[in-house]
């Protein structure tokens, strides 16, 4: 019973001489001595640029603004505003913006293709991409109706006028080459043909739209097809003198109650007061073409529509 006791007090005794000396060390080392420092951050790089849109295609005269994306080291993407130099390969082809508002926005001038790149400047790392130059193309069509208005008088024919804008910044005369087609032929008809493209020919009061259509570009206008009746006639020359075999060809202009002026050559009656000294067609298709009589002298060449009527004094000479 002694023995063990005392085996006992022994390893009693032990045990805690090796808890004081723990203590003591454990008390002797600093605060943070336990803590390891962090580690330095690994710097995030530029990896490569991608430029948006990939392998464009626009027409001489358009622009197309581009879009740089960076992909960084560490997996992320972004897209980058500044720092950037931007350039083409072919100057002549087109011509790209490398500060403020128009960095990135490429202007196409001539037909052909070329290299869209971007640079970024810290890092050396850059991006391309093609684009394709194409012919100019119609980017809008303007109508110009005779009358000056949208408005035409029942029964009478005015000429619309179609004006291309290509995107190279010209503008030209398409009404020869357009399709022309209305959507409601009860009210006005318009010319197709090679000799009356674009001709409206007003029937009954209403409205009616006018299509015209060049190389898959569509645009339309509207006209109103009015009541209005001629007020006024104006001739032109006003007066005319000319001799033997000589000829000469008026043109009346008529002004409407609502304003409008049409030329209304045909769509008038032509008179002579002599037909020794003047004569005046009244046929279709050379109205009011006159030619000098076989007698000198003096004659009245008048064009009438209902009861308003213009005078133009006409002289034949003798010689």
């Amino acid at each position: 019973m002694f023995e063990v006791s005392r085996w006992g007090f022994r390893v009693f005794a032990i045990g805690g001489l090796l808890a004081a000396l723990a203590g003591c060390v454990g008390s002797d080392l600093p605060d943070d001595a336990s803590d390891s420092p962090d580690p330095e951050p690994t710097p995030v790089t530029l990896r490569s640029i991608a430029l948006t849109p990939a392998d464009a295609s626009l027409p001489v005269g358009g622009d197309q603004p581009y879009t740089a994306t960076g992909t960084y080291s560490d997996g992320s993407r972004s897209v980058i505003t500044s720092g950037l130099s931007w350039s083409v390969a072919d100057t002549t082809v087109a011509s790209i913006g490398s500060d403020g508002e128009s960095a990135g926005l490429l202007r196409a001038l001539a037909v052909g293709g070329t290299t869209v790149s971007a640079l970024d400047s810290a890092s050396g790392v850059s991006g391309s991409t093609g684009v394709t130059v194409t012919a100019a193309q119609l980017g809008e069509i303007r109508f110009t109706v005779a009358t000056g208005t949208g408005n035409v008088p029942a029964g009478f024919q005015a000429q619309i006028v179609a004006t291309g804008y290509y995107t190279d910044g010209r503008e030209a005369d398409i009404s020869a080459q357009a399709n022309w087609s209305v959507d409601d032929d009860e009210v006005a008809t318009v010319g197709n043909a090679e000799t009356d493209k674009g001709l409206l020919s007003a029937l009954a009061t209403g409205t009616v739209v006018v299509d015209v259509e060049l190389d898959g570009f569509v645009a339309s206008t509207v006209v109103t097809v009015t009541d209005a009746a001629i007020s006024a006639i104006a001739l032109t020359p006003p007066d005319l003198e000319f001799g033997p075999g000589e000829r000469q060809q008026f043109r009346a202009t008529g002004t409407f109650a609502d304003g409008n002026e049409l030329i209304v050559t045909e769509r008038v009656d032509w008179a002579s007061s002599s037909s020794f000294v003047v004569t005046v067609s009244n046929e279709a298709g050379s109205k009011g073409l006159a030619t000098a009589g076989s007698l000198p002298g003096r004659a009245d060449v008048t064009a009438t529509s209902g009861s308003v009527t213009a005078t133009a004094q006409v002289t034949r000479t003798l010689f």
